[in-house]
Protein backbone atom coordinates (compact mmCIF):
# COMPACT_ATOMS: atom_id res chain seq x y z
CA UNK A 1 0.00 0.00 0.00
CA UNK A 2 2.64 2.56 0.97
CA UNK A 3 4.32 1.70 -2.62
CA UNK A 4 0.65 3.03 -4.19
CA UNK A 5 0.71 6.03 -2.23
CA UNK A 6 4.24 7.36 -3.24
CA UNK A 7 3.35 6.81 -6.80
CA UNK A 8 0.19 8.52 -6.41
CA UNK A 9 2.12 11.55 -5.14
CA UNK A 10 4.92 11.91 -7.48
CA UNK A 11 2.55 11.28 -10.27
CA UNK A 12 0.59 14.30 -8.78
CA UNK A 13 3.45 16.57 -7.89
CA UNK A 14 4.64 16.15 -11.20
CA UNK A 15 1.17 16.82 -12.39
CA UNK A 16 0.56 19.97 -10.99
CA UNK A 17 4.26 20.86 -11.38
CA UNK A 18 3.85 20.78 -15.13
CA UNK A 19 0.32 22.24 -15.03
CA UNK A 20 1.35 25.11 -12.68
CA UNK A 21 4.47 25.83 -14.60
CA UNK A 22 2.40 26.42 -17.94
CA UNK A 23 -0.51 28.09 -16.63
CA UNK A 24 2.11 31.01 -14.80
CA UNK A 25 3.87 31.18 -18.15
CA UNK A 26 -0.06 31.83 -19.79
CA UNK A 27 0.11 34.53 -17.26
CA UNK A 28 3.21 35.70 -17.14
CA UNK A 29 4.06 36.41 -19.95
CA UNK A 30 1.01 39.35 -20.81
CA UNK A 31 2.59 41.09 -18.14
CA UNK A 32 6.37 40.99 -19.26
CA UNK A 33 5.46 42.12 -22.44
CA UNK A 34 3.20 45.13 -20.95
CA UNK A 35 5.54 46.04 -18.74
CA UNK A 36 8.57 46.32 -21.27
CA UNK A 37 6.05 48.11 -23.06
CA UNK A 38 5.19 50.73 -20.28
CA UNK A 39 9.47 51.18 -19.81
CA UNK A 40 10.23 51.70 -23.40
CA UNK A 41 13.95 50.57 -23.04
CA UNK A 42 16.15 51.06 -26.22
CA UNK A 43 18.40 48.50 -27.36
CA UNK A 44 20.99 50.01 -29.54
CA UNK A 45 22.72 47.14 -29.73
CA UNK A 46 20.09 44.86 -31.53
CA UNK A 47 18.59 47.61 -33.72
CA UNK A 48 19.46 51.13 -34.35
CA UNK A 49 16.15 52.72 -34.43
CA UNK A 50 13.39 51.79 -32.36
CA UNK A 51 10.34 51.82 -34.70
CA UNK A 52 6.88 50.99 -33.64
CA UNK A 53 8.76 50.26 -30.13
CA UNK A 54 10.06 46.85 -31.15
CA UNK A 55 13.09 47.20 -28.65
CA UNK A 56 10.58 46.45 -26.15
CA UNK A 57 8.88 43.46 -27.61
CA UNK A 58 12.57 42.22 -28.56
CA UNK A 59 13.03 42.19 -24.91
CA UNK A 60 10.24 41.01 -23.83
CA UNK A 61 10.64 38.21 -26.29
CA UNK A 62 13.99 37.42 -24.84
CA UNK A 63 13.03 36.97 -21.12
CA UNK A 64 9.47 34.72 -22.14
CA UNK A 65 11.53 32.75 -24.43
CA UNK A 66 14.59 32.13 -21.86
CA UNK A 67 11.85 31.37 -19.26
CA UNK A 68 10.00 29.14 -21.75
CA UNK A 69 13.14 26.98 -21.65
CA UNK A 70 13.35 26.78 -18.80
CA UNK A 71 10.13 25.77 -18.37
CA UNK A 72 10.66 22.84 -21.30
CA UNK A 73 13.35 21.16 -19.36
CA UNK A 74 10.58 21.13 -16.46
CA UNK A 75 7.79 20.00 -18.55
CA UNK A 76 9.85 17.24 -20.17
CA UNK A 77 10.76 15.89 -16.62
CA UNK A 78 7.41 16.00 -15.28
CA UNK A 79 5.78 13.83 -18.31
CA UNK A 80 8.58 11.34 -18.08
CA UNK A 81 8.08 11.13 -13.91
CA UNK A 82 4.52 10.65 -15.26
CA UNK A 83 4.76 8.18 -17.63
CA UNK A 84 7.11 6.38 -15.22
CA UNK A 85 4.15 6.73 -12.14
CA UNK A 86 1.36 5.29 -14.48
CA UNK A 87 3.79 2.53 -15.96
CA UNK A 88 4.33 1.29 -12.31
CA UNK A 89 1.08 1.70 -11.18
CA UNK A 90 -0.49 -0.85 -13.97
CA UNK A 91 1.74 -2.51 -11.43
CA UNK A 92 -0.43 -1.88 -8.18
CA UNK A 93 -3.93 -1.11 -9.63
CA UNK A 94 -7.27 -3.23 -10.57
CA UNK A 95 -8.78 -2.63 -13.58
CA UNK A 96 -11.64 -3.73 -13.19
CA UNK A 97 -14.90 -1.32 -13.76
CA UNK A 98 -13.90 2.02 -14.98
CA UNK A 99 -10.28 1.74 -14.15
CA UNK A 100 -9.12 0.46 -17.51
CA UNK A 101 -10.53 3.47 -18.89
CA UNK A 102 -9.69 5.72 -16.79
CA UNK A 103 -5.79 4.56 -17.01
CA UNK A 104 -6.57 4.78 -20.93
CA UNK A 105 -7.75 8.30 -20.96
CA UNK A 106 -4.76 9.53 -18.53
CA UNK A 107 -2.42 8.06 -21.15
CA UNK A 108 -3.60 9.29 -24.10
CA UNK A 109 -3.72 12.64 -22.59
CA UNK A 110 -0.09 12.37 -21.29
CA UNK A 111 1.10 10.97 -24.36
CA UNK A 112 -1.07 14.55 -26.67
CA UNK A 113 0.81 16.61 -24.37
CA UNK A 114 4.41 15.68 -24.13
CA UNK A 115 3.63 15.60 -27.94
CA UNK A 116 3.08 19.58 -27.81
CA UNK A 117 5.59 20.44 -26.43
CA UNK A 118 7.96 18.20 -27.93
CA UNK A 119 6.88 19.82 -31.35
CA UNK A 120 6.90 22.82 -30.03
CA UNK A 121 10.44 23.00 -28.68
CA UNK A 122 11.66 20.88 -31.73
CA UNK A 123 9.75 22.08 -34.16
CA UNK A 124 8.39 25.62 -34.07
CA UNK A 125 10.98 27.05 -31.60
CA UNK A 126 14.17 26.36 -33.85
CA UNK A 127 12.03 27.87 -37.03
CA UNK A 128 11.24 31.26 -34.42
CA UNK A 129 14.94 31.81 -33.29
CA UNK A 130 16.00 31.30 -36.67
CA UNK A 131 13.02 34.15 -37.76
CA UNK A 132 14.06 36.57 -35.00
CA UNK A 133 17.34 35.90 -35.95
CA UNK A 134 17.03 37.18 -39.33
CA UNK A 135 14.73 40.25 -38.53
CA UNK A 136 17.55 41.28 -36.19
CA UNK A 137 19.97 40.85 -38.70
CA UNK A 138 18.39 42.16 -41.36
CA UNK A 139 16.74 45.48 -39.25
CA UNK A 140 17.79 47.72 -41.90
CA UNK A 141 16.76 46.11 -44.89
CA UNK A 142 12.76 46.09 -44.65
CA UNK A 143 12.43 43.86 -47.72
CA UNK A 144 14.35 40.95 -45.54
CA UNK A 145 13.33 41.69 -42.25
CA UNK A 146 9.06 42.42 -42.75
CA UNK A 147 8.94 38.98 -44.12
CA UNK A 148 10.59 37.28 -41.12
CA UNK A 149 8.87 38.98 -38.94
CA UNK A 150 5.59 38.16 -40.30
CA UNK A 151 6.89 34.29 -40.68
CA UNK A 152 8.01 35.10 -36.97
CA UNK A 153 5.03 36.42 -35.94
CA UNK A 154 2.73 33.56 -36.92
CA UNK A 155 4.95 30.97 -35.25
CA UNK A 156 4.75 32.66 -32.00
CA UNK A 157 0.64 32.36 -32.72
CA UNK A 158 1.03 28.59 -33.17
CA UNK A 159 3.32 28.21 -30.51
CA UNK A 160 0.76 30.21 -27.85
CA UNK A 161 -1.87 27.84 -29.39
CA UNK A 162 0.62 24.59 -28.55
CA UNK A 163 0.71 26.02 -25.13
CA UNK A 164 -2.75 26.36 -24.50
CA UNK A 165 -3.70 23.18 -25.62
CA UNK A 166 -1.27 21.60 -23.18
CA UNK A 167 -2.47 23.26 -20.52
CA UNK A 168 -6.27 22.13 -21.51
CA UNK A 169 -4.82 18.54 -21.62
CA UNK A 170 -3.05 19.08 -18.62
CA UNK A 171 -6.26 20.26 -16.86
Amino acid sequence: MLGFQLLQVVYWLALSTWLGGVLFIALAAPVIFRVMREARPILPQVLAVNLNHQHDTLLAGTVVSEILGALARVQYLCAGLLAATMGLQTLVISFSGSNATAAAVRAVLLVLAAGLVVYDRRVLWPQLKMQRQTYIDHADEPETANPAKDAFDQLQQRSLTVMLAVLSLLV
